[in-house]
């Protein structure tokens, strides 16, 4: 055997230099295109700042207290038989304590337009059980009892409706 026999050869290095040009090219046009963008120009919109904040809506919750209807409402179905329902209600704050407490004393004003609001929501095609009606119903006791307390000042008085009882006898 002859010394040419055992001579290893030692393999090819890859090519780097290809490798190295492409990551400075990448780096280069990423960091060019960062130093290029520039911050947006201010929009500018029509109108003072006085206007502007005179305009702005507060999106807080409305200041409220709450408050029981002092009787029970009952009202005959044929679906559920007699219905006893009764209810309490989240007011505005600035509506004066004398009208929630004359509830106590003549609530007679306000049983007509409750009773015919809860017969709307029985007689509506979306009550089909009373998970449904209980859905249903506040929304239009809160129409009927803003419809008789509300005032220029507070066009809508009561905030929400809750059904605290609900009973059926069908």
């Amino acid at each position: 055997m002859s010394d040419e026999d055992f001579i290893i050869e030692k393999p090819q290095k890859a090519p780097i230099m290809p490798a190295v040009v492409a990551m400075v090219l990448f780096s280069g046009a990423y960091g060019i295109g960062h130093l290029a963008l520039t911050a947006p120009e201010p929009l500018m919109i029509a109108g003072t700042e006085a206007e502007m904040a005179a305009e702005e809506v507060d999106t807080g919750p409305v200041p409220r207290r709450y408050v029981s209807f002092p009787i029970s409402i009952t009202v005959n179905v044929p679906r559920w038989g007699t219905m006893l329902i009764d209810m309490g209600m989240a007011v505005h704050e600035e509506l004066p304590d004398n009208v929630t407490e004359a509830f106590l004393t003549d609530s007679a004003p306000l049983t007509a337009p409750l009773s015919e609001a809860m017969l709307a929501a029985v007689e509506d095609p979306e009550a089909k059980d009373l998970e449904a009606l209980q859905r249903i119903m506040p929304p239009l006791l809160r129409d009927a009892m803003n419809g008789v307390i509300s005032t220029e000042e507070l066009p809508d008085p009561v905030i929400e409706v809750y059904i605290l009882k609900l009973i059926t006898t069908g």
